[in-house]
């Protein structure tokens, strides 16, 4: 089990009216996952194993789902368990101005380095303006350029310099995403994004230079330009996204897989993909969201 699949799952049950589904798979995520002040990131369920890592991220993203099951369900129910859960993670996570990319409860150790994507500059905003402020910054410092309006994979606290070997479309799509939240999403990222979409050619993998290097497509990668579509309130990119996205779906009756976006082939089905094309095709209009 993944949190990351976890959290994902919890953002889709947080904008359905099915309360009792949340509320009971919330208990469930955090008796599986939470340790130490965070969410490790997964759990091999066959040894009963739990790996002593988190992904901030993922324990972002849980955080999320519970403000907006308030939001959604108008309560305060989880009002004060998302507060609890943001002042434990940062205690773990936090570097100076930032939260990095994991901590190890094996070695009390975190991560020198500070994704991109995993900057929820929207939630930042709600629990800690100044993180929030710097945050912003460090993602806005990772804007290529307008030739190539892609962002920076990561930051070493170490170096002080950005790593990125190659941009990843969906890493790159979530940094794209929680800019769009806050409205910080430049035009020209969304031009480039609709244009891609538009052409088929939203591949999984770029270079610096903006030249695509790896030619294989994901359904996710669609699901997530869609999701920022719906954020923008832009129609366009939205229904563009959602085209391309269905002819992922599997549509024969007769196969193990029918109706997920897995592969025919193989029945290979992945949670990333299957769970952001739920979020994509809820019907949920989460722009201008304030917790």
């Amino acid at each position: 089990y993944l949190s990351e699949s976890a959290g994902l799952y919890l953002l889709n049950l947080a904008y359905s009216s099915n309360k009792k589904n949340f509320i009971k798979f919330y208990k469930l995520t955090k008796k599986n996952f939470y340790h130490d002040g965070v969410f490790i990131y997964r759990m091999d369920t066959n040894k009963r194993k739990k790996y002593q890592i988190n992904a901030t991220i993922d324990d972002l993203r849980i955080i999320k789902s519970l403000l907006i099951y308030d939001k959604i369900h108008k309560t305060s129910h989880y009002k004060d368990e998302a507060k609890n859960l943001f002042k434990n993670l940062k205690s773990k996570v936090r570097s100076g101005s930032y939260l990095v990319d994991y901590y190890s409860i094996t070695n009390d150790k975190i991560s020198k380095n500070v994704t991109l994507s995993y900057q929820d500059v929207q939630l930042l905003r709600k629990f800690d303006i100044r993180l929030y402020k710097r945050s912003l910054k460090l993602v806005k410092r990772g804007f290529i350029s307008k030739k190539v309006p892609l962002y920076q994979q990561s930051y070493s606290l170490a170096t002080k310099k950005f790593n990125t070997k190659e941009i990843v479309t969906a890493q790159c799509l979530l940094t794209m995403e929680h800019l769009a939240e806050v409205k910080k999403l430049p035009v020209s990222s969304q031009k480039w994004l609709l244009q891609k979409v538009e052409s088929n050619q939203l591949y999984n993998a770029y270079n610096c230079e903006g030249a695509a290097i790896d030619k294989n497509k994901a359904a996710s990668n669609y699901a997530l330009a869609a999701i920022i579509g719906k954020i923008l309130a832009n129609e366009k990119l939205y229904k563009a996204s959602i085209k391309v996205l269905l002819t992922f779906q599997v549509n024969e009756p007769t196969s193990k897989i029918f109706g997920s976006f897995g592969d025919v082939q193989t029945n290979q089905v992945y949670s990333f993909n299957e769970l952001l094309a739920l979020i994509a095709l809820s019907n949920i209009r989460n722009r201008d969201f304030n917790y």
